[in-house]
């Protein structure tokens, strides 16, 4: 196990073992759609 704290050193390496060696993107967070509940109408 070891670190590799330079970035050069880290994308030589990476790609010498043939792994990815650029970060992955993600698509932003969403807020989560809000659910009709039965308990809603109850007022």
């Amino acid at each position: 196990m070891a670190v590799v704290a330079n970035p050069t050193i880290a994308r030589t390496v990476l790609v010498a073992v043939g792994l990815p060696a650029e970060p992955t993107t993600f698509a932003p967070a969403r807020d989560p759609l809000q659910t009709e509940l039965w308990f809603d109408d109850l007022s």
